[in-house]
């Protein structure tokens, strides 16, 4: 029969799997889509209708395949809804607490394990990329898998209860193989992971990075510790060695310079916005306030890590930092979500470290001084229990725990810890009733209009523009068009003011963000727009905002 201490680290395992699940899929299709959401939502309703994943523009989306074919999946279930559209997300985002249970475990210890898995059943970043129609939720699920398996096979030599090859006798490879602790099995089942990973975000590659680099401190320490020429004999030396050997190989293909040197230097326009452009920008968000202290437990357990030299979390570090350098001062914009697929390193670090703590914890609670609490305290499950719950007490006075309770609760028009919602619904139920169908409609996010209320003509959004226009996206007729919504596309005020002129009547439905921020909508067109049509309608959050015009307007304004 399992102990106490066991039967209280079930309960709480399956505590944090039912508060992960509430937050996750409670009131999931309360809030309006985010403009990206239906990017999958018209890709996988395309998909089931013409067995392509085809956007209203009529080009293709061929991102993520796999969370696409889910969504057809759900949408044959549910329908075409905002809940039927985060569900597979809330899927993947929900597994994520068990799989981190079980690498944790695997790597360090079932105390951590369970810690880790608390910690990222509310955090509200993977609460927020779980309650949304995008990629990220698989991309971290199916990478931090293959993530495993891969140094489960380069390093562990086999599953739990085997042991490696039989160097006996055995052949040259098989051998090799056991020599430097390889599993085969293990690696290919990486690889599957891996590639289910990539064609669901390319930044999957940047793995290969990371393995450089960890073949590279590990050669390292082996200089360190037994000289130049065991390290070259290791396993990571010869790793490192063919790494060098393929980057100068490929360093001399144009085609291969040249695309990276264009990775290294793209910026979309909408990454000209400056939060894009601080190179600090993730570090602060991983050290800032709001993951205060599980940041600086993750700082207590890196050391602990490193003092110790244990190598899976060398690795887990490794793969953490190396993206984060990348993104911070290699390529030329910056997004927390770039790293998601690393993130749930900081929780089992973070959790390693409060493990340690609850050891302190055990051994100080057998201090003569704590004698007249009680004879229980003498035995050990009694004194683990106590432990770890001193070390739980404070999780419900952190920033992240108090936000991310309360995301499944929020209306329409709030942070959800990952995306801004904007309140479409509110903006489209205003003009149910108001939109005659000669009047045209305008947008800063036409994709979303569409959605809402069944069309929308013209593009105002200068990012959308620049897309079509680097990229040739254009209509049957030449006319370039907004590359999501197939709408015209209005780069300039002159174009404005003609498109006026021609439509004597119509709407703008513009999310007030963008309406404001001049990488969508330059200043001159912002300023003509806001003095010239009357705004009509601002959401509750003021996040939406509809502007009208008349004949009226369109003539005091050209005039």
């Amino acid at each position: 029969m399992a102990n106490s201490y066991q039967k209280l680290h079930w309960v709480l395992l399956l505590g944090a799997l039912l508060f992960g699940a509430y937050l996750r899929f409670a009131n999931l299709g309360v809030p309006s889509f985010w403009v990206d959401e239906l990017d999958f939502v018209e890709a996988a309703k395309s998909q089931a209708d013409v067995g392509e994943p085809l956007l209203p523009s009529g080009y293709a989306y061929p991102r993520a395949p796999l969370l696409t074919r889910s969504l057809v999946v759900s949408f044959n279930f549910f329908g075409v809804t905002e809940f039927s559209s985060r569900l597979p997300s809330a899927v993947f985002g929900f597994l994520m607490i068990p799989l981190i249970y079980f690498v944790s475990r695997r790597w360090f210890d079932e105390r951590t394990a369970l810690l880790a898995a608390i910690m990222i059943s509310f955090a509200p970043f993977e609460v927020g990329w779980s309650r949304a129609c995008r990629m990220y939720a698989l991309f971290q699920l199916t990478f931090l898998a293959g993530m495993y398996f891969f140094y489960h096979g380069f390093e562990k030599g086999g599953w739990p209860g085997t042991g490696v090859a039989d160097r006996q006798g055995s052949p040259g490879l098989k051998r090799l193989l056991a020599d430097w602790n390889i599993h085969v099995p293990s690696l290919l089942l990486a690889g599957i992971f891996f590639v289910m990973s990539y064609t669901t975000h390319q930044n999957t590659a940047l793995f290969l990075v990371c393995l450089f680099a960890y073949v590279l401190v590990m050669a390292g320490r082996i200089v360190f510790k037994a000289g130049f020429a065991a390290s070259v004999k290791s396993k990571y030396g010869v790793f490192l060695l063919c790494f060098l050997g393929l980057a100068l190989l490929f360093g001399f293909i144009p085609q291969v310079r040249d695309f990276a040197q264009y990775a290294i230097g793209y910026q979309p326009g909408w990454a000209e916005v400056g939060s894009a452009q601080n190179q600090w920008r993730i570090f602060e968000f991983i050290f800032g306030d709001a993951h205060f202290p599980i940041n600086i437990l993750f700082c207590v357990g890196a050391l602990l890590i490193l003092g110790r030299w244990h190598k899976p979390g060398v690795f887990a570090l490794v793969t953490l930092f190396v993206p984060v350098l990348l993104f911070s001062f290699v390529f030329q914009y910056r997004k927390s979500d770039y790293v998601f697929n690393v993130y749930p390193v900081v929780f089992i670090v973070a959790s390693f470290a409060l493990s340690r703590i609850s050891e302190f914890f055990e051994r100080a609670l057998l201090s003569p001084k704590l004698k007249n609490l009680g004879n229980g305290l003498q035995h050990l499950d009694a004194r683990k229990r106590v432990a770890l719950l001193l070390c739980l007490l404070w999780l419900p006075l952190t920033p992240g725990f108090r936000f991310g309770q309360k995301i499944p609760r929020l209306k329409d028009g709030y942070f959800n810890g990952a995306i801004y919602h904007n309140e479409w619904r509110a903006a489209a139920k205003f003009m149910q009733h108001r939109l005659a169908e000669t009047d045209v409609l305008m947008s800063t996010l036409p994709l979303s209009v569409q959605h809402y209320l069944g069309r929308a003509e013209y593009n105002l959004n200068w990012s959308n523009a620049d897309l079509a226009i680097t990229n040739n996206i254009v209509a049957a007729d030449g006319r370039f068009i907004d590359l999501y919504s197939g709408t015209d596309i209005i780069d300039d005020l002159t174009e404005l003011k003609t498109v006026l002129q021609e439509n004597p009547s119509g709407w703008l439905l513009v999310d007030n963000y963008r309406f404001s921020n001049q990488v969508y909508v330059p200043g001159e067109v912002h300023d003509f727009l806001v003095s010239n049509l009357p705004r009509v309608f601002e959401s509750d959050r003021k996040t939406v905002s509809v502007f009208k015009w008349s004949q009226k307007e369109v003539t005091n304004a050209v005039n």
